[in-house]
């Protein structure tokens, strides 16, 4: 049950509206997170929808599990 409740959301983390495609016209927003185990990132862009709103639209994901010898890097390292 648990592991077909985590592919259904992957699969919905992953389609569209969700994922957007890059407006290269537009500036780009870029998260990052690093903690004690691993890394995470998040592109986005601010875009105007259908309804005339401004909303953060997410063109992609990225994360990854810290190496060993990255878990020793101080935070600041972590998020360089």
């Amino acid at each position: 049950a648990c592991q077909n409740s985590f592919e259904t959301l992957r699969q919905r983390l992953i389609e569209a509206p969700i994922i957007s495609y890059p407006r290269f016209d537009q500036p780009f927003i870029l998260q990052l997170d690093a903690s004690d185990v691993g890394l995470s990132a998040i592109l986005a862009q601010k875009l105007i929808d259908q309804d005339g709103k401004a909303r953060e639209h997410v063109i992609g994901y990225a994360s990854r599990t810290l190496s060993a010898s990255e878990r020793k890097y101080s935070p600041t390292e972590r998020e360089c």
